[in-house]
């Protein structure tokens, strides 16, 4: 005679049997990843946020109040996540208003002044702090830049929030040919002062939504010369 087989494990103890299914459940699928740069890594430049916030994705968020009450994340246009939408969306929309903060100058051509003036900075892709809105305190340095572009060149004057800045020496980064990134992690701003790999003082600011510009300004004979 065969020996009676033992009952499958859910029929002697269903509840064990559902416990352990529970316990090799698979998660819940993660939250998706914000690129440093503040948008997708497959998409361009992040369209310019009149408020400053962004989706996980890079688009702009044209209603922090609404959008943040579905429960989606935004972040900022440099890819930190944003605790509070509509504080920070107030805090950028009062830093573009004029108010504190440090004069600065944005040596370019016409064609991007017009750009700018029309829709804001957007952070470059590279530079020797990495990308974001390269700014000096100094004019005579933007004016060397602008000075490329002959009689279009354009110094773009503009108010910056600075934030958390670090002081980054960039004498091996100039002299090796690479981009200096470790301040991005934890701080808004890099700043290099004179000497420090730049004859003048420069600062890249990495949410371009920090940096307000207020008028372009033409390059007089002297400044040509």
């Amino acid at each position: 005679t065969r020996k009676p087989q033992a009952p499958p494990l859910q029929a002697q103890a269903p509840l064990l049997y559902r416990s352990v299914l529970l316990s090799f459940s698979l998660p819940p699928p993660l939250p998706p990843i914000m690129p440093k740069s503040g948008r997708s890594a497959s998409a361009g430049h992040s369209p310019y946020s009149k408020s400053g916030v962004y989706t996980a994705s890079g688009a702009p968020v044209h209603n922090p109040a609404a959008y943040a009450a579905t429960g989606a994340r935004t972040y900022t246009g440099g890819g930190r996540p944003v605790s509070n939408a509509v504080a920070y969306s107030n805090a950028v929309t009062a830093s573009r208003s004029g108010g504190p903060g440090t004069k600065v100058y944005h040596g370019t051509s016409k064609l991007a002044a017009d750009s700018i003036m029309g829709s804001g900075f957007r952070p470059s892709s590279s530079g020797m702090l990495g990308p974001g809105v390269y700014v000096t305190t100094d004019r005579s340095k933007a004016v060397d830049f602008a000075r490329q572009y002959g009689d279009d060149g354009r110094v773009i004057v503009g108010r910056a929030q600075f934030g958390d800045t670090a002081t980054v020496d960039a004498r091996n980064a100039r002299r090796d040919r690479y981009s200096e990134t470790g301040w991005q992690r934890y701080h808004d701003t890099a700043y290099t002062p004179r000497g420090e790999g730049v004859a003048r003082p420069e600062h890249c600011v990495k949410d371009p939504a920090r940096v307000k510009p207020l008028y372009p300004t033409v390059l007089s004979k002297y400044d040509l010369w």
